[in-house]
């Protein structure tokens, strides 16, 4: 959605390539493309700072969707709702 939107400048929207990009982990030439692309626009340090962060985030994220960890106030999929007698 970020992409179809004018409301992220060229540095927003190279900080959110490489929050994507470490997230969903495309193939090597699409991942260096645009980490490339996006190093292009960050400085050394913005993108270092960013790449970490995204890495970071998904250290925490990853075990806890695996687990299926429960959010708190948030809505439970179907598949993990029981039946109602």
């Amino acid at each position: 959605m970020w992409r179809d939107t004018p409301r992220f400048d060229a540095v927003e929207r190279a900080a959110l390539l490489v929050g994507e990009t470490i997230t969903l982990l495309p193939e090597p030439s699409i991942r260096d493309r645009d980490l490339l692309a996006a190093l292009a626009v960050l400085s050394e340090g913005a993108f270092a700072a960013t790449e970490w962060s995204a890495i970071l985030i998904n250290t925490y994220n990853r075990p806890s969707i695996a687990s299926h960890h429960p959010v708190p106030g948030a809505k439970r999929p179907l598949s993990h709702q029981q039946e109602q007698p």
